[in-house]
Order: structure tokens, then sequence, then C-alpha cells
């Protein structure tokens, strides 16, 4: 069941979409191919001299941090959906947990 905009936190959303355009960005590399040309054919492009530092900017700055800021997100966003279905049990009283139940994993399982 989708949460509602009132529920969502915005900050988490906007760090979400930050840390997959970051892994976007890390695979631009992937995909070009760039990486699968010879030495020689590298030097033979004009970009040749800059590339080196683009690297290592990368390497820095793009390559490992958006996927650990996603990871971290996505433990906040499982550790809320956690805190919530606690919330949930604990309205639950035993006449009605087997309906509660079967209603929960009908939402969540399927």
């Amino acid at each position: 069941m989708p949460v509602k905009d009132s529920d969502r936190s915005p900050i988490l959303d906007v760090l979400r979409g930050i840390a997959i355009l970051g892994i976007f960005i890390n695979n631009i590399y992937g995909f070009s191919g760039y990486g699968f040309f010879t030495e020689e054919y590298k030097k033979q492009l004009s970009t040749y001299p800059i590339d080196k530092v683009i690297s290592f900017l990368q390497t820095m700055l793009v390559e490992g941090k958006f996927y650990s800021l996603f990871s971290l997100l996505f433990g906040i966003g499982f550790s809320i959906i956690i805190i919530r279905t606690e919330a949930e049990l604990k309205k639950i009283t035993g006449e009605n947990f087997l309906l509660v139940l079967k209603k929960w994993r009908g939402k969540h399982c399927y």
C-alpha cells in the first residue's frame, strides 16, 4: 500500500534522487565502453589529457559514495516500515489477529 504524501519525508526522497543520479553518472562510464578501449586508442582521442583527471574525480567523488548513500537510505526506509508495522501490530487485539495477519500478508507478500 503506497504511503500518503503527508507521511513521506521529502528530504529522504531528495537524497534518494541524488543517490540514483550519482549511480547513473557512475554507470555512464561503463555504458560508454570507454573502459574497453586500448591505451593507444585512448591517446588518439582529443579528450585524452583530461581523461585521467576525470577518472580520478569519478573514483574519488562518485564511485561507491552514491551506492553507500542509496544503501543507507534503503535501510532508513526499511526501518520506517518496521516502526509503522510495529505500531499497527500494537493496535491488534487477540480476536482479530488472524484477520489482520491475512490482510497484511495479502498486502506485503504477493
